[in-house]
C-alpha cells in the first residue's frame, strides 16, 4: 500500500507539468490575437469571474490540508481565467487601451 502511495504521489507531482503544459498551450493561442476586437468579445468574462470563486477555495482547502500540488494546480487554472478575463475586458485591444480599468470593467 505504501508503494501504491508513492507511485500515486509521484504521478500527482507530474501532473503539474501536464496543467502547466495546458495552460502555456491555452495562453499561447489567444496571446497572439488578444488585441483583436472579435476574440475578446469571444470570452465570457462572468464565466470566468464564477470559475474563480471555487478555484479560490479550493486554492484555500489546499493551502489549509498543506497538498501543495492541488494548491499549485489550482492556482495556475486561477492564472488562466485573469487573463481570460482581461483579455475578455478588451484589455489590449486598439481604442480601448485609452479607457481605464474600471471603465472596461463596467462595460464588461
Amino acid at each position: 500500500m505504501e508503494l501504491f502511495q508513492k507511485v500515486i504521489s509521484i504521478l500527482a507531482f507530474l501532473s503539474i507539468g501536464f496543467s502547466l503544459t495546458e495552460v502555456y498551450l491555452t495562453v499561447n493561442q489567444i496571446w497572439k490575437r488578444k488585441h483583436e476586437r472579435v476574440v475578446a468579445e469571444s470570452i465570457s468574462v462572468s464565466a470566468n469571474l464564477v470559475s474563480l470563486i471555487p478555484g479560490f477555495i479550493f486554492s484555500l482547502n489546499f493551502l489549509l490540508q498543506g497538498e501543495y500540488i492541488g494548491l499549485i494546480d489550482s492556482t495556475l487554472f486561477a492564472g488562466l481565467a485573469i487573463f481570460y478575463i482581461f483579455v475578455g475586458m478588451s484589455l489590449w485591444v486598439e481604442g480601448e487601451r485609452k479607457k481605464g480599468l474600471w471603465t472596461l470593467i463596467k462595460q464588461t
